[in-house]
Order: C-alpha cells, then structure tokens, then sequence
C-alpha cells in the first residue's frame, strides 16, 4: 500500500477551468494557457511548451463579468515546477501578489469557494 503525501499548500486550490495567456516578460511573448486551479498564492496552468523554474510571467485570465462582459486580470508571479502531462506541460504559477482592485473576480471566486 503506497502513502499518501501530505499537501503541502498553504491555501487550498479551487478548480478553475478558464482560457489565459501566459507573458513571459523576460522574452516579450507569450504562450496559450489554460487554468487548472487558483489560490491566494498561486496558480496551476496547462502550457505547450516547458518552462524553466524562476522564469517571471504575467498571467491573464479571462472572466466574463456579472454583466456578460470579458475582463482580463493580470497577475504576476514566477514559476515553480514543470512538468509534463502527455502533450501539454502542467505548470504551478507563485503569485506576488492579489489586489482587492486589479483583481475582484478572482479573489471573489477564491472567497466563495
């Protein structure tokens, strides 16, 4: 019988399937993303290609508001794994930090879930 590992996030990581981009601000580009899961402090993501650990992104996802409309939040963080899942590459995002201004849809999300 094989153990479990414990978790080690600091916050728990709602399910969140929404189409993002990934900014790799140390290239100028960016990559299709597509997220997996959100939190306080991070973010879980499908990529296609690998990433280094450290590389610093911007990533954007998108919502549509109460009124039907998109609205791309901008977060900021770095990566800290890699890996990858069959075709694609899971990718966990550290996020520098959530506003109450730059971001209310997601820190909504996150307080109702």
């Amino acid at each position: 019988m094989s153990k479990k590992k414990p978790n080690s996030r600091k916050d728990p990581r709602p399910s969140l399937m929404a189409p993002a981009n990934l900014v790799l601000t140390e290239e100028d580009s960016f990559l299709e993303a597509y997220t997996v899961n959100v939190s306080y402090s991070g973010i879980g993501l499908y990529i296609q290609r690998p990433l280094s650990t450290n590389t610093k992104v911007q990533t954007n996802i998108s919502f549509i508001d109460p009124a039907g409309e998109e609205v791309i939040e901008e977060i900021i963080g770095s990566v800290i794994w890699c890996r990858p899942v069959r075709r694609w590459f899971g990718v966990g995002i550290k996020n520098k930090n959530l506003e109450s201004k730059k971001h209310p849809i997601l820190l909504s999300y996150l307080e109702q879930n």
